[in-house]
């Protein structure tokens, strides 16, 4: 090997170890946000899910998102997550940011919007049950 081809080796070796390091560290900050993101997302659908077929109200729903988002270590605000019950749906949707620190003081926002929206069918025979209450 010429003394020129080695020292282009050895570049390409630093350079390939710099990249790997970038990943995992990136890997190392990120994941954890992706990973709640993830999760918060899924307890959306599943309350979704679960409200459509039940009696709770807007602002039940609401407060189940929140102690979700809390969980998972969502900084989703109160006033950014929305829910919505129609006749025969519910929706619910959360808008929130977070900031992420990167080398050199440089700060990075990744923003989520999840949301989710269930359809039944039977949410008359829900609101007839709530009359026959007095509700």
């Amino acid at each position: 090997m010429t003394p020129v081809g080695g020292i282009i080796y050895r570049v390409k070796q630093v350079l390939t170890a710099l990249a790997v390091l970038l990943a995992v560290y990136a890997t190392w900050i990120v994941a954890p946000v992706f990973m709640a993101q993830y999760r918060f997302e899924e307890a959306i659908q599943a309350t979704a899910r679960e409200s459509a077929y039940n009696d709770h109200e807007e602002y039940q729903i609401h407060d189940e998102v929140m102690q979700k988002a809390r969980e998972f270590g969502v900084p989703v605000k109160e006033e950014n997550v929305v829910v919505t019950r129609g006749e025969n749906m519910v929706r619910i949707e959360a808008k929130y940011e977070v900031p992420i620190k990167l080398p050199r003081g440089r700060l990075m926002t990744l923003t989520f919007s999840p949301s989710d929206s269930e359809k039944t069918l039977s949410h008359a025979a829900i609101q007839a049950q709530k009359a026959k209450e007095g509700k």
